[in-house]
């Protein structure tokens, strides 16, 4: 695999590609150079009168030097500076910022020396509802005067704009969407699977199954499976449990801060957590101390058989992505890869895991409305324009790739096809691939997430630092560990710290989103896996819910 990414951890990566990846940014990193036009060479940055300033700390996307460099500009740095061209009046600065450092980047926000676009999840825990918050803390520009000036949202995919919770609280825009994820999900070595007699995986495979052919793979140069450090998470989604999952994270507005952590009263919970620390320490057919491209790098040299990835690596264009992986073989595609979402949980649950998403970048809060306008405006066209286009028609021009054409996919734009290019998503990347994409899509149509409900609060709450030491404990400790006991921990340490927070919703505000979220939920589970809502959602509210909001 490569050297570059060995190592590398969720938020490692993410300073790469962003969460669910970086748009054009991931595509051009598997981009030719591109140095056979004369306006290649031609191009340098213009800036010498410029009253606009944009500072890019190599994220979203890369300054291109003002010589071409050895072998040419790479068809992103085509685009960007086609776009300088347009912009005379803005100048580019490249810029060394830890952005990818939660203390850092809050300090460098504050200290007023931010660069023009970050990552908020590094401010917000990763979450939804922590985006909302840092956005109320006023850590994030208020873009919503730029997306009518630019028209943004009309020029979003469907999967956009119903993902409008990532990147828009209130009204007010917050974020830029830059990629759309089917999903977190499973891959697995379909050649492996047949070498063994073993059947492939499906949608309707569970954590059980799944558990039962790892160890079937498992030999002495390969590992059956192989997941992230925080592995533990998947199972416990599926099930509905988690740092803060439906079942754990419980509505108490009587109390100052209102909610507070549950680990201890489910024993799905507990079973989870041992059948992962059973695959890892008793059959040894799970690993679970990996990066994300450490686990395409082993799935690639197949070193594991079944991997745990965001399933729009499925059209990764690196060197060790499944096209890479088939190309080597001389195999197609959907006979070397296959893919699955998460499992859903042995209770019928549909894990949140699955729901597609959408990855934002936000701009620097001090920025003026010029300012601004001027980073949104390199943003719709790398990511939505011109020059999106630009870099797909390059790269089919040079390679003749569709793979390279349609990657990442989905396009965060309406248009899934590129004027000129031969071909479509499912020549490059197969009917199986979006036929899962259309499933993740329709299944976790009218999910319910707490952020389209709850105002956002001006504190992001307890740490993870106590669920970090348990999930942490439960991947490492090979001798006996009581479970139990090591929930317990944490959740008497984050209820605790919950003591010291106070929050700025009023009481009746919060109990009636509380009341429209858990009804948003029942309709959804009904609606959608109704032996799921009947037999564990709605005992589960009418026991633990309604009682804590007075119902």
């Amino acid at each position: 695999m490569s050297s570059n990414h060995a190592g590398m951890s969720r938020r490692d990566f993410l300073k790469t590609l962003g969460i669910s990846g970086a748009g054009a940014a991931m595509f051009a990193a598997g981009l030719p150079a591109f140095a056979s036009k004369e306006s290649a060479a031609s191009f340098t940055p213009r800036a010498q009168n410029a009253n606009v300033t944009l500072q890019l700390a190599n994220y979203p996307y890369t300054v291109p030097p003002a010589q071409a460099p050895e072998g040419g500009y790479t068809a992103q740095q085509q685009a960007f500076l086609a776009w300088m061209e347009q912009n005379p009046n803005v100048r580019i600065e490249a810029v060394e910022a830890p952005i990818w450092g939660t203390g850092e980047l809050r300090t460098l926000i504050t200290g007023g020396t931010a660069p023009s676009f970050f990552h908020p999840g590094v401010l917000a825990l990763w979450t939804i509802e922590g985006k909302h918050v840092v956005f109320n803390q006023g850590l994030l520009a208020d873009l919503s005067a730029q997306f009518e000036e630019f028209g943004l949202e009309a020029q979003f995919s469907d999967a956009v704009r119903a993902a409008a919770v990532e990147w828009e609280v209130g009204g007010a825009r917050f974020g830029l969407p830059e990629g759309v994820t089917p999903g977190n999900g499973i891959f697995f070595r379909r050649d492996i699977f047949e070498e063994a007699g073993i059947e492939p995986l499906t949608v309707d495979s569970t954590w059980d199954e799944i558990a039962e052919k790892a160890l079937a793979l498992t030999n002495e140069g390969r590992l059956g499976m192989g997941t992230q450090w925080w592995g533990v998470e998947w199972m416990l989604a599926s099930e509905g449990f988690g740092k803060a999952g439906l079942f754990n994270y419980l509505p108490t507005p009587e109390n100052g801060w209102n909610w507070r952590f549950d680990y201890t009263s489910n024993p799905e919970m507990i079973a989870a957590t041992e059948r992962y620390r059973r695959m890892i320490h008793q059959d040894r057919s799970l690993g679970s101390n990996y990066g994300d491209w450490d686990l395409l790098g082993q799935f690639f040299n197949g070193t594991m058989a079944i991997v745990t990835v965001p399933l729009q690596y499925f059209t990764q264009t690196d060197d060790i992505g499944p096209g890479a992986l088939a190309a080597q073989l001389g195999r197609p595609l959907d006979e070397v890869v296959g893919a699955i979402p998460h499992p859903r949980g042995s209770n019928g649950h549909f894990s949140p895991e699955g729901r597609p998403g959408v990855s934002v970048f936000s701009v620097n809060p001090d920025y003026d409305e010029a300012t601004k306008s001027a980073a949104v405006s390199l943003y719709q066209y790398m990511a939505l324009g011109e020059g999106f286009v630009t870099q797909r028609q390059i790269a089919y021009e040079q390679t003749g790739n569709l793979q390279r054409v349609f990657s990442p996919y989905p396009f965060v734009g309406t248009a899934q096809s590129i004027e000129g290019v031969d071909g479509t998503p499912v020549d490059a990347w197969g009917q199986q691939y979006i036929d899962l994409v259309n499933y993740a899509t329709t299944t976790a149509e009218g999910y319910p997430m707490r952020g389209l409900f709850f105002p956002p609060e001006l504190d992001l709450g307890p740490t993870e630092s106590a669920w970090g030491d348990a999930t942490s404990l439960f991947r490492d400790e090979s001798g006996d560990l009581d479970v139990l006991a090591t929930y317990q921990t944490a959740q008497d340490i984050r209820n605790t710290q919950a003591e010291a927070f106070s929050s700025v919703i009023p009481d009746d505000q919060f109990i009636a989103a509380a009341q429209a979220y858990y009804q948003a939920n029942a309709e959804y589970w009904q609606a959608n896996f109704p032996d799921f809502y009947e037999n564990t959602y709605r005992p589960w509210f009418e026991q633990v819910i309604t009682p804590r909001l007075g119902m």
